[in-house]
């Protein structure tokens, strides 16, 4: 057998090789490639959950090929829960106190993923009176997340220094942060209780707008063995079980967001801006520190959100919706 004959059948066999591997790949893309793929609804809430978010929901359109993403931004605590029990919302970003309520009230259908966001809260002043918890006595205060953990913070802290919510002081709650972020702006409310980023908004666009108190530290000196978590994030166990490597990439994704936001926050501000979270680069870029966002996989948070909410349930069974939840309330990866 020449040279030339034996080029030719190396020429044929590689061919060969070449078909059979292109029609077996093209064979295993066709056995994943599905015929309905899902959507999965992704939603975060106006404030630091949006915030941590920005990168993964501005640069994905799906986890898998079975798995298309929708991302939203919402400001109503009520229409996240509405989805979440409609089951038209696959993964949110809740208050931490609403999830051990979910999962009480659905019977164990909702688990927390992940823990988001530490304390943001704080007491703005437009007097220049209120210089410690001690001088809301007899104040009138706006507010925002009544039922929920800003106003089961701000209960316990006012207590702690012997002020009775109930009597000792006004409160006014509205609806949404931004609703008491505007009366605070337009002179129709002196103090009010904000968390960031609204807290760098309205002091950027107001300099007589005062930062008197930090929640966040008011919380230390009175419960310091107990951490305060105030946002995790939440998945239907349905779409956990259905879809596990799917949500094992959103986490993964999710955690490499915050972790840019936090490194580059002049990278991650026009993407704030464009989601509608808030409305100046400037003052994105200078919010992100005070946000306290951070990403704990359940499994670490374990631990502390246990010592939470067994604290949440001793002030206000009903504050984690009757009992404190149990161990299968964390996704452990």
């Amino acid at each position: 057998m020449n040279k030339k004959t034996i080029k030719i059948i190396l020429c044929m066999l590689l061919a060969i090789i070449t078909v059979l591997s292109l029609s077996g790949c093209k064979k295993i893309y066709e056995t994943n490639q599905p015929i309905n793929p899902i959507t999965a609804k992704i939603v975060a809430m106006k404030g630091p959950t949006g915030i941590g978010m920005v990168r993964v929901m501005n640069e994905i359109t799906s986890l898998s090929d079975y798995v298309n993403t929708k991302f939203e931004i919402m400001t109503s605590t009520d229409t996240v829960v509405a989805g979440l029990l409609d089951k038209s919302i696959s993964i949110a970003a809740v208050p931490t106190n609403l999830a051990s309520v979910l999962y009480n009230k659905t019977e164990g259908e909702i688990q927390i993923l992940a823990v988001h966001t530490l304390g943001v809260l704080h007491i703005l002043d437009k007097t220049g009176n209120i210089k410690s918890v001690s001088d809301l006595r007899g104040k009138s205060l706006i507010a925002s997340g009544q039922g929920s953990l800003p106003q089961y913070v701000l209960n316990f802290i006012l207590t702690e220094n012997g002020i009775n919510p109930e009597t000792d002081i006004e409160i006014v709650y509205k609806a949404e942060h931004s609703e008491v972020a505007t009366l605070l702006l337009s002179g129709q409310a002196d103090i009010a209780m904000l968390p960031e980023p609204f807290v760098s908004t309205v002091i950027n666009k107001d300099d007589s707008i005062i930062h008197a108190i930090d929640l966040n530290d008011e919380w230390v000196k009175k419960a310091p063995d107990i951490t305060l978590s105030m946002g995790c994030l939440v998945a239907q166990k349905s779409f956990i079980e259905e879809n596990t490597a799917e949500v094992n990439t959103f986490l993964d994704l999710y955690k490499e967001s915050i972790e840019w936001v936090l490194e580059e926050p002049y990278n991650a501000a026009p993407y704030i801006v464009s989601s509608g979270i808030l409305d100046n680069e400037t003052v994105a870029e200078n919010a992100i520190p005070n946000c306290n966002i951070v990403y704990i996989d359940a499994e670490d948070a374990k631990d502390s959100l246990n010592a939470f909410f067994e604290f949440l349930y001793n002030n206000s069974p009903s504050s984690v919706g009757g009992k404190v939840p149990d161990n299968e309330i964390y996704y452990i990866r």
